[in-house]
């Protein structure tokens, strides 16, 4: 296959084909164009779904810079869009409350992939991303300069020398470059250059991948190789998921070229199980290409990491090993020693075949990653839940002998979230209700309150001439929630009817303040969390210099080996900001901290600025939902992390 021949002809703004392009418009004179969104409602669209709360229409038409007018138009065309993606989701308006998207789990992660998605086609250097990495990378019938390389994707010679400099920046996390010699050469560690084609192609626009790179990067082999995952997925009785299998024929098809342009990765040992021993065999014959051992071993450890896919036949039919069933089993008597309650039997398997994939993943040395918007929801929305289970999991013996990536730990996490939703936890605070007004306040009271601040019950509505009564309505509360200032011995947050952003603060803060008193120390997170120069000596890591930080301000009392384990499974990015949050007995103290840092992680584009830390002690238990959410808000407030994503 010559990519250089395919690429030469420009896309269809219609269907998205190459082809053409003066004729093959004519070809779409008469039909129904497809239903698109502009930017202005796509930034729309993400904000709605990325929150389940009502935004006032005035609050997104300044977000936006437009008029409320328009921002009740640009409703209309995402409602016209969902339905035309066959999306059953539509907004919801409240007159004086605001307007609603909220979608099914599934339908929102598919509205997120179509957000990210649309954004990047109105991107013209997505296309030419698309044809000149697979140009400089794959093109095994010739090299480029930078004026030819200008010329095979339309452009001219200055914006092509932009677009390098911007493809060296997403190369660098990968260890590679594009070195401008005499001719423009892709230089660094074979098997990552392969990675940073399959993941960007992918990960960068998947549909637009499929409709617009794939036909051409495949050509006569796409079903070829789709049949070959078939086959393999048969032999094995493993379904993979639709993602996994583009990945996997992406990944094929790129070696098959790098491998006619004369690039191997080195080889290695490896036992050929006879799944896959066949398909290596035809691959070789198909493309007339001999497979070295290091090629074949990377293909099969490929194949052992896929995301497989879950059936109700795979269920059935699934038996996860030993060890995984073990430690699934374990991590149900931990949550039941602990809460005094076990997950549903019915997760049991999934859990096993999470731990199992958990631990091949480790094996191999291969972190599978997941969408930043799938990090974001359980690991910062859901941060108290998040630490309870991380904590749980560290102190169970056996499962904290299992050395997990974050991202599986955070599959775990996903599997689990409802459940610990659910249980009773002994960090919930119980409040009174103090009113003087109607039913519908109370009860729209007591539902803002505790769906924004999960961790309060609101245990007794107490009228105002009952409060003033006696202390019998006090008895197992631990503080009031009045509409209006009021005399009693118990702590009191007083809020507006309207039960707003501050007056939840307000709520949170004296949660706050009442622990703090009851543990007669310093407050636990500051009001401000100003951000301090990150010491960090020659050569040494951003894990240990953080590490070296956080001992000295006693927010960690523990060993070394620990400190590893916890940043490898509690850490995470959140833009360019690195976040780790840990619930632990080695937390010498309970408190929070902000480092100006500049670092790389590996295979991550996005540079890191800042460094955030929330520590919790086990003994400030009844605090970790306060805690989190004063954390939650100091990072949005500093910009550090959006307020949704």
């Amino acid at each position: 296959m010559n990519i250089a021949t395919i690429y030469v002809q420009r896309a269809c703004l219609i269907c998205g084909k190459f082809r053409d392009t003066g004729n093959h418009r004519r070809d779409h004179r008469g039909g129904a164009q497809a239903m698109s969104i502009n930017r202005r409602q796509a930034n729309l669209l993400k904000t709605l779904v990325s929150t389940t709360s009502y935004l006032p229409t005035a609050t997104l038409a300044g977000e936006l810079s437009c008029s409320e007018r328009t921002v009740r138009n640009d409703v209309a065309a995402i409602n016209a869009f969902l339905e035309q993606n066959g999306l059953a989701a539509r907004t919801a308006s409240k007159r004086g409350t605001g307007i609603q998207l909220n979608p099914s789990p599934a339908e929102r992660e598919r509205i997120l992939g179509l957000v990210k998605e649309r954004a990047l086609a109105l991107d013209p250097a997505l296309d030419r991303f698309y044809r000149g990495i697979l140009l400089l990378i794959c093109d095994y019938n010739g090299d480029y300069t930078v004026e030819s390389l200008a010329r095979a994707i339309l452009t001219n010679k200055q914006q092509a020398q932009e677009d390098i400099r911007a493809w060296n920046d997403m190369l660098y996390p990968y260890g590679a470059r594009i070195e401008r010699g005499h001719r423009l050469t892709v230089v660094g560690p074979e098997e990552h250059i392969r990675f940073f084609v399959t993941h960007s192609l992918f990960e960068l626009a998947p549909t637009a991948m499929k409709r617009r790179v794939e036909p051409q990067l495949f050509g006569e082999d796409r079903q070829f190789l789709f049949d070959e995952i078939e086959a393999v997925e048969r032999t094995l009785d493993c379904p993979f998921t639709d993602n996994a299998r583009h990945e996997l024929a992406i990944y094929l098809q790129v070696m098959t070229l790098r491998i006619r342009k004369g690039k191997s990765v080195p080889a290695r040992a490896t036992a050929i199980p006879p799944a896959f021993a066949a398909m290596l065999g035809r691959i070789e014959k198909h493309y007339g290409i001999t497979l070295g051992s290091g090629e074949k071993a990377v293909v099969i450890e490929l194949f052992s990491v896929a995301a497989r896919r879950w059936t109700p036949d795979f269920q059935d039919t699934y038996t996860p090993d030993r060890e995984s069933a073990h430690l699934a089993d374990d991590l149900f008597r931990a949550l039941a020693d602990r809460y005094g309650a076990r997950p549903a039997s019915h997760l049991r398997k999934p859990l096993a075949m999470l731990f199992e994939a958990g631990i091949t993943h480790r094996k191999l040395d291969r972190a599978i990653a997941l969408p930043p918007e799938i990090s974001w929801t359980v690991r910062f929305e859901n941060m108290t839940l998040f630490m309870r289970l991380a904590q749980l999991m560290r102190d169970t013996p056996s499962l904290s002998s299992v050395d997990l990536y974050e991202t599986d730990l955070t599959r775990i996490a996903m599997l689990l979230l409802d459940f610990m939703d659910g249980i009773a936890v002994s960090d919930t605070w119980r409040a009174g209700l103090v009113v003087n007004c109607g039913v519908e306040q109370v009860l729209f009271a007591r539902d803002r309150i505790e769906r924004f601040l999960p961790f309060i019950r609101i245990a007794r509505v107490i009228p105002e001439s009952e409060e003033a009564g006696g202390s019998t309505a006090l008895d197992g509360l631990d503080f009031l929630i009045s509409f209006d200032p009021i005399e009693t011995a118990l702590p009191v947050a007083v809020i507006s009817s309207a039960i707003t952003e501050l007056d939840r603060r307000h709520i949170n803060d004296t949660i706050l303040t009442i622990a703090q008193h009851r543990a007669q120390g310093d407050r636990p997170v500051d009001d401000d969390l100003p951000a301090r120069e990150l010491p960090q000596m020659e050569g040494e890591s951003l894990r240990d210099a953080l590490r070296r930080a956080l001992t000295k301000e006693n927010l960690w009392a523990g060993t070394v080996e620990e400190f590893h384990k916890i940043f490898e499974m509690c850490s995470f990015t959140c833009g360019s900001t690195l976040v780790l949050t840990y619930f632990s007995h080695e937390a010498g103290r309970t408190g929070s901290a902000l480092f100006s840092i500049d670092a790389q992680i590996p295979f991550r584009r996005t540079r890191l600025t800042h460094a955030a830390v929330l520590a919790v002690s086990t003994s400030d238990e009844r605090a970790l939902g306060a805690l989190s959410q004063t954390f939650r808000r100091k990072l949005a407030t500093a910009g550090l992390a959006p307020a949704e994503l």
